[in-house]
């Protein structure tokens, strides 16, 4: 379930806060757009996203992020989601997905 504005709720995962954002990628519709992001936060189940047009990115998407990119991603549910900010929960088992393995979101 995904909002749509309003005050950014907290993610339940226990952060693992980073000393610098880091750039990653998120695709949506099998691949196609691909848009930049700031991951804000992440721990091994979710992430905090800043991402331009976040009101317009779909419910399901994939967070690639450096050697994640050629393996296919990380596939993720949106939480919530502000003017500019995405959370995210990733799938079960929080691993990186092989394009062949992983399911079309």
């Amino acid at each position: 379930m995904s909002g749509n504005g309003g005050d950014t709720p907290p993610l339940a995962a226990p952060w693992v806060m980073q000393s610098h954002p880091e750039e990653a990628l998120v695709s949506f519709n099998n691949g196609s757009p691909i848009v930049a992001c700031t991951i804000s936060a992440m721990s091994m189940r979710e992430a905090r996203l800043r991402v331009k047009g976040a009101l317009d990115v779909p419910d399901r998407v994939r967070l690639l992020i450096g050697a994640d990119e050629a393996l296919g991603g990380r596939a993720a549910t949106v939480l919530w989601r502000s003017f500019d900010e995405l959370g995210v929960a990733f799938d079960q088992g929080g691993e990186s997905l092989s394009a062949e393995a992983a399911p079309s979101v």
